[in-house]
């Protein structure tokens, strides 16, 4: 994932699974971000690695047995 660090994505995603990109400046924002496309693209070893992690963030924290056990530690 390739994302603004700004908003929702910053809850979700960190440099072990994915891209941030300042927004800030505005002016050079979708330069960035194609750069940071661009880059990926040309790294597959990084694309791996960068997928692993983050199908085991999401099997951790965001599958539905996470969310159940989660739901049972508040409420038990």
């Amino acid at each position: 994932v390739i994302a603004s660090a700004w908003g929702g994505p910053v809850d979700y995603l960190n440099r072990e699974c994915g891209v941030l990109v300042s927004p800030m400046p505005r002016e050079s924002f979708a330069e960035r971000l194609a750069n940071e496309m661009v880059a990926l693209a040309r790294a597959p070893q990084r694309r791996q690695a960068l997928g692993e992690s983050a199908r085991r963030e999401v099997e951790r924290n965001y599958s539905w047995e996470a969310k159940t056990l989660f739901m049972q530690c508040q409420y038990a």
